[in-house]
């Protein structure tokens, strides 16, 4: 498929991989509900990542409708694993980073691909010495600043979840949804990346900084550009 600009179409039906990117493709056209949560009916989130990362392709490539073009995609790389090592300081530095990056790439736009979900549905308590924190907490709060501050502009959540992950967030975080115009989206779990689509990625991901035991923010833009 070299263009989803047809997909769009009346009457054009397709299966598979191709039907879930129109799908969501067609989640972030809308003017209300247009955060998308991919759910795979499986035990690894790993074909709803692949799903994110051919639209990825088709959004670099200009094979997308003219309102998600030229936008740029960012992936703080969000998980329980990279929280358990950080400290508080380093956490809000780390999101306030993540702020002024998205902030850079308006008025052009940014897609923010927050990844599996795992992090919010089992979040880890960090305990520093005698204190403990939420990383978790921190960095929905800073999502949501980020939301209310370009509301009505060209910001766009997207992630990722099995059924028993989304099941867990819906429990612990009922309002989410609402709160952040999250439109869930049941995908095939049979989908994954083809190897010409990983390999034309690799040119487009650029870490921002990647340091030891600490949380790193991919850059999926042009690396002879700027930033944003």
């Amino acid at each position: 498929m070299s263009d989803l600009l047809w997909c769009l179409q009346p009457g054009v039906e397709l299966g598979g991989k191709e039907n879930d990117i129109c799908r969501l493709m067609e989640i972030l056209l809308r003017s209300t509900k247009r955060n998308a949560l991919l759910v795979v009916d499986s035990d690894s989130s790993a074909c709803a990542s692949a799903i994110v990362k051919d639209l990825v392709l088709h959004i670099k490539k200009g094979q997308v409708p003219e309102q998600l073009h030229g936008l740029q995609v960012l992936e703080p790389q969000l998980s329980s694993s990279s929280f358990a090592l950080c400290s508080q300081l380093e956490i809000e530095q780390k999101l306030g980073e993540l702020s002024r990056i998205v902030d850079e790439c308006m008025p052009e736009g940014a897609l923010l691909h927050l990844g599996d979900l795992q992090w919010l549905s089992d979040p880890v308590q960090v305990k520093k010495g005698t204190a403990s924190f939420c990383p978790a907490q921190h960095a929905v709060a800073e999502l949501e600043r980020l939301l209310l501050r370009h509301a009505g502009s060209r910001l766009w959540f997207v992630g990722v979840a099995t059924q028993q992950v989304f099941a867990r967030c819906q429990a612990r975080h009922p309002e989410l949804e609402g709160r952040w115009g999250l439109q869930p989206l049941q995908v095939a779990s049979t989908a994954s990346p083809s190897s010409s689509a990983s390999q034309q990625l690799d040119k487009y991901i650029k870490p921002l900084f990647a340091l030891p035991n600490l949380l790193y923010i991919c850059f999926w833009g042009h690396l002879s550009g700027n930033l944003c």
